[in-house]
């Protein structure tokens, strides 16, 4: 007899984004691994069906049971991995094609159907290229991150004739913490401590990139003019506009961020307050949402599924008087008192704006949403890789920026996903470049005032 399971929290803000929009690949996580030498093809096709295999997420099936989505454990074997000559193709063919296969749903509205796809790209001089298309019901980025490490040292075990790595953690021991959480003392300390963030600050204010003067964002009228539209219902369309930040920047910023302890996540975000406070007349409160992958725990990072919730974050920071060193050590503590209460669900600390500040459920204080992923290292230097993601077309956020190592080169990739209704390309860049200005000069000179590296 089939056991149904209730979705986890990190899985319900997901469906909820999934429920409600029309274009049903909105929650995927689509992804291209180049690996830039010589491969075995059938070895690498088994990798990947081993890799598969051994990920318990692999196996989720979403099912309705009286009107509630809930999820099973499925014995079905995967389905054939569909594999592509491209030989005599160009890498541009394969990007538009992979841009097109992230645009399509999963079929029968994701219910009793496997909820991945892999594509083997065969192409000249014996390289090959994996299309993974996932739905973040069941993986987040991190998790499908682990899957392909497995899957390459799953490659380098069958090709070098040595044992199988380790297999993962069972993934109902994640599973657990997330069904008994919400009944805990935790969830009572965490309700309270976000409870805090908004009444002890007061109400936060909506910041866009498209400025203070981007009046058709603010609603006004019948709530406090200090929030403003963050989501469309029905209208999601996005884009999505790449850009590289260079080594040696990124460099000077880890360098920077060991001298004076703090993460170097902590001075990209920074970067991004930076700019929503200066189209906003140099603000000092400024919120976004970071999304953060929690996996305190070994079972927690080698047991796949998604583990991602947004998490709020209000930099309340004294522009004109705060230096930019000041500013990282605030960012630091602010960073770790919010990822201590980071286990709540984000849907439970937006309702807060409601309760406390009256905001509809389509309006908020923020408009960008961040993530930090830094390091790619799936065979070492032996076997060069790449990653290239891909857009589903549909947004939950006006912004969602992803930093991240796409390859070894030691640059930092920054995937600007904007929505079309708020946003367009030329926001995108001048945000870009105002980031890379930011860095430089704080790296230069860290006692420069948040208010003076606005204005760089």
């Amino acid at each position: 007899m089939t056991k149904y399971y209730p979705l986890t929290s990190g899985q319900r803000i997901n469906f909820f984004s999934w429920k409600y929009s029309p274009i049903k690949s909105i929650v995927d996580i689509c992804t291209m691994v180049h690996y830039d030498a010589e491969l075995n093809e059938e070895i690498l096709k088994q990798a990947i069906y081993l890799a598969i295999l051994r990920n318990p997420s692999s196996k989720v099936r979403l099912h309705l049971v009286d009107k509630e989505y809930k999820q099973y454990f499925s014995d079905a074997a995967p389905e054939q991995i569909e594999i592509l000559d491209y030989t005599d193709k160009t890498e541009d063919d394969l990007r538009a094609d992979a841009d097109a296969w992230s645009k399509i749903p999963f079929p029968n509205k994701s219910l009793d159907v496997q909820l991945y796809r892999v594509k083997l790209i065969r192409k000249a001089e014996g390289k090959f290229s994996i299309y993974f298309c996932v739905s973040h019901m069941l993986f987040d980025a991190f998790s499908l991150m682990a899957m392909v490490k497995d899957m390459m040292e799953c490659y380098l075990a069958l090709r070098d004739s040595k044992p199988l790595p380790p297999l993962k953690e069972n993934l109902m021991k994640v599973y657990e913490e997330d069904w008994t959480y919400p009944t805990s003392k935790k969830h009572e300390k965490d309700r309270a401590f976000w409870g805090n963030v908004y009444k002890e600050g007061g109400e936060p204010k909506y910041t866009s990139l498209n400025g203070y003067e981007a009046k058709e964002n603010f609603l006004g009228k019948k709530i406090s003019p200090r929030a403003g539209k963050t989501l469309y219902l029905f209208r999601v369309a996005a884009k999505h506009y790449n850009a590289r930040l260079a080594k040696e920047i990124a460099d000077a910023v880890n360098a920077y961020a060991e001298s004076i302890q703090v993460s170097p996540q902590v001075i990209y975000l920074l970067a991004i307050r930076s700019m929503l406070s200066k189209v906003n007349k140099d603000e000092n409160d400024v919120t976004f949402m970071n999304t953060v992958a929690r996996r305190a725990t070994l079972a927690q990072k080698t047991g796949f599924g998604t583990r991602v919730l947004a998490v709020l974050f209000r930099a309340k920071l004294d522009n004109a008087n705060m230096s930019f060193r000041e500013a990282c050590l605030e960012m630091q503590r602010l960073q770790f008192a919010y990822y201590q209460h980071s286990n709540i669900d984000t849907s439970e600390v937006l309702d807060m704006q409601t309760e406390f500040y009256k905001a509809p459920a389509t309006t908020g204080y923020t408009t960008v949403s961040v993530t930090y992923q830094p390091y790619i290292a799936f065979a070492g230097d032996e076997i060069p890789t790449r990653l290239e993601t891909f857009s589903t077309g549909a947004n939950t956020m006006p912004c969602y920026l992803t930093i991240m190592a796409v390859d070894n080169s030691g640059e930092l990739n920054f995937n600007y996903d904007y929505m079309t209704m708020f946003f367009t390309e030329e926001t995108m860049k001048k945000t870009h470049e105002h980031v890379t200005k930011f860095l430089k000069a704080a790296m230069e000179d860290p006692e420069r005032t948040l208010l003076e590296l606005n204005h760089i």
